[in-house]
């Protein structure tokens, strides 16, 4: 593209691809070359988490869905949850507490604003009106148990968000749904 394009759902995933490879190569000159920059990307989604969850500036995609505008969802759950996981696992990296706090804050923040508790849905949105298999995969990856995986009418995941939608199924042992995608 000759457009310049930021996409800050990409910050957290690198966080997490970060974490992927630390753990099967932690003395890595790579690693060591590029912790300050990890550093400063952590203390970047930090400085980012707002009342609403993590707000970064720019284009806001997610996924390629039916009724997604140029992939973006129409609410933040879905890039704050991904904040979630990147925090745990930097926190993890970094073995500190101050940022395994922040994350913790920031999946209670989730929780109050975007949960749905009749529904055992998270909202993408604020208002409570856009649901999709993104943000309950995402919850589900992070911890919170609470969640509906199986409801219809959830905006379904492309092939590219797909992995995510597989893990959740993995970790909440729904196999009907897993064999269904594969």
């Amino acid at each position: 593209s000759k457009l310049v394009q930021i996409i800050p759902s990409y910050m957290p995933i690198f966080v997490l691809s970060f974490h992927d490879y630390w753990k099967r190569h932690k003395d890595d000159s790579l690693l060591v070359e590029l912790m300050p920059k990890f550093q400063k990307l952590i203390d970047y989604l930090i400085s980012n988490i707002t009342e609403n969850g993590l707000e970064l500036p720019g284009w806001q995609f997610l996924d390629w869905c039916t009724g997604w505008d140029n992939g973006v969802p129409p609410g933040n759950c879905g890039v704050s949850l991904f904040g979630v996981l990147a925090l745990n696992s930097a926190a993890e990296i970094l073995q500190n507490q101050e940022i395994a706090q922040k994350a913790k804050d920031l999946l209670d923040l989730i929780v109050e604003k975007y949960y749905v508790p009749e529904k055992q849905l998270f909202a993408d949105d604020l208002q409570h009106q856009f649901f999709s298999e993104h943000v309950q995969s995402l919850a589900i990856i992070a911890g919170l148990t609470d969640v509906k995986l199986d409801t219809p009418n959830l905006t379904p995941c492309s092939i590219y968000f797909s992995y995510y939608y597989l893990v959740a199924c993995s970790m909440t042992k729904q196999d009907n749904l897993l064999n269904q995608r594969l």
